[in-house]
């Protein structure tokens, strides 16, 4: 661990064509936009020094968020604001700093904390849909959402139910909507992805939706609360 005397947390948007994005290439990013920002951020010691900056949780290529997350620590005080004006200047279009607050010095990273994270996803109406919402209500319903987990070329059944969380449907004239929290972090973890994905598989429905992250949470005293 480097040398340092302050830590900030900074939360971001990905948004726009910059969603296609993968997550090393977006530390990448941000490095070099750090260091272009004139951000005095402290680096690793040893042979090998590295900038101590920590995501909270990668984001998977194609989806939006608002809810995103970086801690860094800085060799000097500098102002929240000042942090926020200095990155959103350079920052490309489609990344913006929404909020800097200073943390704790025994303050665990945004990393350690990840405990859920809640998504809206938004799926395309078709005039040939038929009782979409009550199939989609059933199926989240269910005690078991089972589905296969392929790692180390071994099988297993998993049930998801158990990593959601909180769950609401709605409509309206175009789109189908779903509003979800969904365990995440290193301690228990669903993908977006494999859980629209797993209803709509068993259905053998073939829309197009989009997944847009909202928030990050950990988990305090019983409650979620976002970083």
């Amino acid at each position: 661990m480097g040398v340092y005397v302050m830590k900030i947390r900074m939360g971001f948007s990905k948004q726009g064509r910059i969603k296609f994005v993968g997550h090393l290439d977006l530390l990448r990013l941000f490095q070099r936009v750090i260091k272009s920002a004139e951000i005095p951020i402290a680096y690793s010691q040893g042979f090998n020094p590295h900038s101590l900056m920590y995501f909270a949780q990668a984001l998977s290529v194609g989806i939006t968020s608002t809810g995103e997350y970086i801690d860094l620590h800085l060799e000097k005080d500098v102002s929240p604001q000042w942090v926020k004006e200095q990155m959103n200047k350079t920052l490309p279009e489609g990344l913006e700093i929404h909020s800097v607050n200073i943390l704790a010095e025994d303050s665990k990273t945004c990393m350690a904390l990840i405990d859920a994270s809640s998504y809206e996803i938004r799926i395309d109406k078709s005039p040939d849909d038929k009782d979409f919402m009550m199939l989609a209500k059933e199926f989240y319903k269910q005690e078991e959402i089972l589905i296969a987990r392929i790692s180390k070329k071994k099988k297993k059944m998993i049930n998801i139910k158990e990593f959601i969380y909180d769950l609401s449907l709605e409509e309206n004239e175009t789109h189908y909507i779903i509003t979800v929290t969904l365990a995440a972090g290193s301690r228990k973890n669903l993908n977006a992805n494999l859980f629209i994905q797993s209803f709509l598989d068993n259905y053998q429905l073939n829309k197009i939706y989009s997944i847009h992250r909202t928030e990050l949470f950990s988990l305090q005293e019983e409650q979620l609360v976002p970083l």
